[in-house]
């Protein structure tokens, strides 16, 4: 499909001499008033001040499962995922993602390490909302005991 554009210039020439070096141009005031006195500038009132915060707590959700060895591979995979989904869907405004470089898994036992995308001052009682949620997503996973839940500080 040829599209017609609105205008049909042909481009510009290609430059056959180097451009002219650049003008030094002064301006003037052609103004007939007279300059004024400069303005000396004086403090209007006491120096601002500075509110010094108390920084946002990182936190973090650490979940500890005991996992069942009979439950095999693909039971403990289907198992954690649907876990987690429950856990990322509790509250969608705090976009947890699950931490893969903290999260293991060693001897039957399996740590979650959940994070929030965003911190502010709201996320701890967030995740303790979401910590108190845990047992009766825990008990939808067959094969798994809770072990411990807690809102941990952010390393």
């Amino acid at each position: 499909m040829n599209r017609r554009r609105k205008y049909d210039n042909p481009p510009p020439r290609p430059m056959t001499v180097a451009p002219s070096p650049a003008e030094i141009v002064e301006l003037t005031g052609d103004n007939p008033r007279p300059a004024g006195t400069p303005v000396e500038l004086v403090p209007a009132g006491p120096p601002p001040e500075i509110i010094v915060g108390e920084p946002v707590p990182r936190k973090q959700l650490e979940i500890v499962l005991g996992i069942d060895a009979t439950l095999g591979p693909a039971g403990s995979a289907l198992g954690g995922a649907r876990l987690a989904s429950i856990l990322l869907a509790a509250d969608r405004k705090l976009r947890l993602a699950v931490d893969a470089e903290r999260s293991r898994v060693a001897a039957g036992e399996c740590v979650l390490i959940l994070i929030p995308a965003e911190m502010s001052v709201e996320t701890a009682a967030k995740l303790e909302k979401i910590a108190a949620a845990v047992p009766a997503a825990v008990a939808e996973f067959p094969g798994a005991s809770l072990r411990r839940v807690a809102v941990v500080p952010r390393d």
